[in-house]
């Protein structure tokens, strides 16, 4: 995820390093968001992918802005309330396009969706899908209001 390739152990524990630097960073200046298990594969798939440290934090926080902000507030009620909602919409999904397995969901004693829905989205995919596939879900996400969004700096990027 640092790298997309093997890299030496030197060059990922520098690498780590950075990473938690600039998630620290980011935390330093964030009032209502905080930092859930995860964010740091976000955090890390944006500055492999852009390189440069200022750029990489500003894509970052634009994704955790566009998928939900609410799943990483500090406010536990906002959180809750966040993992909720998408488990219900899931929930409706399901029901609609998989009858069975809503039945069969609807049998359980246990609410399975929400935790679902939170492990999915803390880190938006990446540990259950391919970086690239992840890309093109977060450039959907990006421009999912029309609008088109490109990094501050020269490089091309997946999202």
């Amino acid at each position: 995820m640092l790298f997309g390739h093997q890299a030496p152990e030197k060059e990922v524990a520098h690498r780590r390093q950075q990473v938690t630097d600039l998630m620290i960073k980011w935390l330093e200046g964030e009032e209502t968001l905080t930092y859930m298990q995860g964010m740091n594969h976000v955090m890390a798939t944006c500055f492999r992918e852009i390189g440069e440290e200022n750029a990489a934090m500003k894509v970052f926080d634009h994704v955790i802005r566009q998928a939900d902000e609410n799943l990483f507030h500090s406010d536990g009620d906002k959180l809750v309330a966040a993992i909720q909602g998408l488990a219900d919409k899931l929930r409706e999904m399901i029901g609609k396009e998989s009858p069975k397995v809503a039945e069969r969901l609807a049998e359980g004693d246990i609410n399975y969706l929400p935790m679902l829905v939170q492990n999915w989205l803390i880190d938006i995919f990446l540990h259950v899908l391919p970086t690239e596939a992840a890309a093109r879900l977060w450039d959907h996400v990006l421009a999912s209001e029309g609008e088109s969004y490109e990094p501050q700096d020269s490089r091309s990027t997946h999202g």
